[in-house]
């Protein structure tokens, strides 16, 4: 059994590797690929995986809109370096 750390840490993985390789991906690929690898929807005690994702939003990395039931994200092509790479590299 995994700890929690070790679960959060699964998360911010899985998200952080999407926004390294693909240039759109939806929450629900997301979800469904931290749970496969033992991960749950948070990436610290008290921040879920979509606040973490919302965050690389409101510095410049990510922009996302609602499709249905889903939320696509998309990868901007103007990232903002510095955060960008606080947190990728």
């Amino acid at each position: 059994m995994k700890t929690v750390e070790e679960q959060h840490s699964i998360a911010r993985q899985v998200v952080l590797t999407y926004i390294k390789t693909k240039k759109t991906f939806k929450l629900s690929e997301v979800k469904k690929s931290i749970l496969k690898n033992g991960g749950i929807m948070r990436v610290g005690i008290c921040y879920t995986v979509f606040e973490y994702l919302d965050d690389f939003d409101k510095n410049g990395v990510l922009s996302w809109k609602r499709d249905g039931n889903d939320i696509i994200f998309s990868v901007l092509k103007n990232k903002k370096k510095d955060y960008y790479e606080k947190f990728i590299f």
